[in-house]
């Protein structure tokens, strides 16, 4: 670019034959071409490019569909409608770099370069002087959340919504502001990094203006929580008040709700209206274990879910993750790393995790990372003054993990293999499914004692097929082998991660082999449940859904060590899906067959599920559900048939509540009670939505 004098007043420029001021003296020139925000003017032989907000002369050069090239290319870097665009670029030294190299692949015939991330996102920040200043605290959070080890979604997520507040920073004054929460739900195991990174996106939030100060409040239930009656509520208000124009984050959320504790609920009621009243001078960050946040978020209040915009998901580290993290901690605990220690530690977490003496988060990389200091103390101890005293060994990592963990972990382990056995066999029904279960966990058992004593080469393979109808338990088995199967060792995470054909099988060439390589990706370590997997390949002219079983086939393979695929579907179209390609035969070791419940199965699950829902016949008479599923032969749907006849009880006992509240008060017991009537319009309104129903 020149240094030339900048000139605001474009009215001070005539195309057409007409007169202009460059340089300080008055020309001629003649008016090319426009394109937004740029002229291209004819001048003694040469063509120059015009910024015309400003009248900055951008570029000379001979010919003008280099220029018009060079200015379709400017547009798409930056918003150049600003008065003080060149400015900007001559402040931003990569921006002029990276527009002389866009200049240069002009002029070479070349396509563009690629606008580097950080640069897009600085790019933001010139544009708008009110966040200008602000850039060096983005700048620190953007480098933090890429240095972050693991928690590629996650990270993926965040950069997604930058640019979606990119995007509404672009449209402020153009279209009518509607005032939009930022409230988050963060779920996963603990030490999987969601405190870090709500202060990562507490700081982004700042830089962007989004909130007013860079600060996050962490709580949990015991800083909201009084025991004091009355003190709750005005305990949890002093802490949202000083939290405002901030983040506001609660670890193990969960925990404000429980049964009987009616001080926490006092304190979600006063959560939830800040949420609202407050939404765009807070930032509400609920987080804790996946499971018991949906539970959370289902009965802790029926306005909490409405009020949370954004969820991230966090997963178990891997055990290479978690070598790297105890890496990064020793290193910035200014000890030296010998060049041998990334690879026994590496050696030693995969280890450890097939022993099942590790869990998937930080925690336990910070554990072993102080168990190796001590094993350098100990090594200093006995040779002092033969050693570096500040250089990790392989000998540390090795003394430190070896095959002695702590009691207290293999306990754990221990205690989650009899859960995953204690919840197979209290599901209902499924006895055929629970006698090959309990086959395949005693198989896995032994097969695991010939691989660690050398007389097995591989770990066994146990991907698997599970067919029959919906509704009959697939994914709840599934997911209680993911943690059987991490607790034994075969796999590192037990993460359960469902998917079907749109998450494979993308609409343009070149998109399935990403989309499916992604999940596998994001699968390693636990379960892949792939639902309806017959739809995955829909015949010969279904190319890309060919494709998609080619990759699954080969990563079956290549990931075998640490992942299990469960492919799931009807018994005869599983078959039709085994023939369109080989290799599944040789891949699946075991195919479960899930039959349809028997009526007894459908009563006992819907009194299950009355019960969870606290909802008990009034008197022994009101029990009539075996009355009315006695002429009742198929219950299409299965379990899901007997959750929506549970839904329908509800719907059904609430309108008679409502009803009766009009001349009576409604007490606790009340809304725990159901009678016959209930039960006959459930099952009448069943029978008149639903074609689940056939009787004989």
């Amino acid at each position: 670019m020149k240094q030339v004098p900048f000139i605001y007043e474009v009215n001070c420029f005539y195309y057409d034959i007409e007169d202009f001021e460059v340089k300080g003296k008055t020309v001629t020139a003649e008016l090319i071409f426009e394109i937004e925000h740029f002229h291209c003017v004819y001048y003694k032989g040469v063509y120059t490019l015009i910024h015309t907000p400003s009248g900055y002369p951008i570029k000379d050069y001979h010919s003008k569909e280099i220029l018009q090239v060079i200015a379709t290319y400017f547009l798409e870097v930056m918003d150049w409608s600003l008065p003080k665009a060149p400015a900007l670029v001559l402040e931003c030294e990569n921006l002029k770099i990276f527009l002389g190299e866009v200049v240069g692949a002009a002029l070479d015939g070349q396509k563009p370069p690629v606008l580097k991330e950080k640069l897009n996102y600085q790019i933001i920040f010139l544009n708008y002087p009110e966040i200008r200043s602000r850039w060096g605290e983005f700048e620190q959070a953007w480098e933090h959340l890429n240095n972050l080890e693991g928690l590629e979604n996650i990270k993926q997520q965040v950069k997604q919504l930058i640019q979606q507040l990119r995007g509404q920073l672009i449209n402020t004054g153009k279209v009518k502001n509607v005032t939009q929460s930022m409230h988050m739900l963060f779920t996963g195991p603990p030490g999987t990094g969601k405190t870090e990174v709500a202060r990562i996106i507490s700081k982004i939030f700042y830089s962007l203006g989004i909130i007013e100060q860079d600060e996050v409040h962490e709580h949990d239930p015991s800083t909201l929580v009084s025991s004091n009656i009355g003190r709750t509520e005005e305990q949890t208000r002093q802490a949202m008040d000083k939290a405002r124009g901030g983040v506001f984050f609660v670890d193990e959320a969960y925990a404000l709700f429980r049964e009987g504790k009616d001080f926490g609920k006092e304190a979600i009621d006063v959560m939830v209206k800040y949420m609202e009243d407050y939404r765009d001078d807070i930032v509400v960050i609920l987080a804790g274990y996946t499971s018991d946040m949906e539970y959370f978020l289902t009965n802790a209040n029926p306005g909490l879910r409405s009020r949370i915009r954004f969820t991230f998901t966090f997963q178990n580290y891997t055990p290479e993750q978690l070598g790297n993290i105890v890496v990064r901690i020793l290193l910035s605990n200014h000890y030296n790393i010998d060049k041998n220690v990334p690879i026994a530690l590496q050696k030693a977490m995969v280890h450890m995790a097939e022993q099942g003496a590790v869990y998937g988060n930080a925690r336990a990389a910070r554990s072993l990372a102080e168990d190796i200091i001590d094993q350098l103390n100990i090594r200093i101890g006995k040779e002092f003054g033969k050693v570096d005293t500040l250089l990790i060994v392989a000998e540390d990592v090795n003394n430190a993990t070896g095959a002695n963990f702590h009691p207290n972990e293999q306990e754990g382990m221990k205690g989650i293999q009899e859960k995953a056995l204690k919840d197979i066999h209290s599901l209902i029904g499924l006895k055929e499914i629970k006698e090959q279960v309990e086959e395949l966990i005693k198989y896995v058992e032994v097969e695991k004692l010939h691989f660690e004593h050398g007389l097995s080469l591989e770990k066994p393979r146990l991907h698997m097929t599970f067919e029959g109808p919906p509704g009959t338990g697939k994914t709840t088995v599934a997911r209680i082998l993911g943690e059987f199967f991490r607790s034994s060792g075969l796999l590192s995470t037990g993460q359960f991660i469902e998917a079907n054909r749109s998450d494979f099988v993308a609409e343009y060439q070149g998109q399935t082999a990403k989309k499916t390589q992604g999940i596998f990706n994001k699968a390693k370590g636990g379960i892949l449940f792939i639902d309806e997997a017959y739809s995955l390949y829909r015949g010969y002219r279904d190319t890309f859904g060919l494709e998609a079983v080619d990759i699954i086939i080969s990563e079956m393979e290549n990931m075998r060590e640490d992942l299990v695929v469960i492919l799931a579907g009807y018994t005869e179209d599983m078959n039709h899906l085994m023939k369109a390609n080989a290799g599944f035969e040789s891949r699946i070791s075991r195919r479960f067959n899930f039959s349809d419940y028997s009526k007894e199965d459908i009563i006992n699950m819907v009194k299950l599920l009355l019960k969870k829902n606290n909802l008990y016949f009034s008197s022994a008479k009101d029990d009539i559900i075996e009355e009315l599923f006695s002429e009742v032969s198929t219950f299409s749907g299965n379990g899901r048939w007997a959750s929506n006849f549970v839904g329908e009880v509800q719907k059904a006992q609430f309108s008679r509540i409502s009803d009766e509240s009009k001349n009576t008060t409604v007490n606790k017991e009340m809304l725990t009670k159901i009678i016959a009537s209930d039960l006959k319009k459930a099952f009448r309104n069943i029978q008149l939505s639903h074609t689940s129903i056939r009787t004989d």
